[in-house]
């Protein structure tokens, strides 16, 4: 979002957030040959969403709308893909 505000984009519009369609996410089904390719849109960002509830919980006593552990479990995930990718075989999630 930092290169959307260099360029001119106001936080708030409708395509705040989005990003072009060479970031969007490829999805290869395997049951397919060739693989059956997909490409899913990338969900619009909001760092300042996060930041807001950081300050609600901080000063206003406010409930967390993204816990730790669950961020946790994404970047576990996102770990976990990385290295499906570059072992280029499935890897197991427990």
């Amino acid at each position: 979002q930092e290169a959307a505000l260099k360029s001119g984009k106001i936080p708030g519009t409708d395509d705040w957030g989005s990003e072009e369609a060479e970031y969007w996410a490829t999805l290869g089904s395997g049951l397919a040959t060739p693989f059956d390719i997909s490409h899913i849109p990338t969900e619009n960002g909001n760092y300042m969403g996060f930041f807001d509830n950081v300050y609600d919980v901080l000063f206003k006593n406010k409930p967390q709308t993204i816990l730790p552990e669950e961020a946790r479990d994404v970047i576990f995930i996102i770990e976990k893909a990385f290295e499906s990718s570059m072992k280029h075989r499935a890897i197991k999630i427990k």
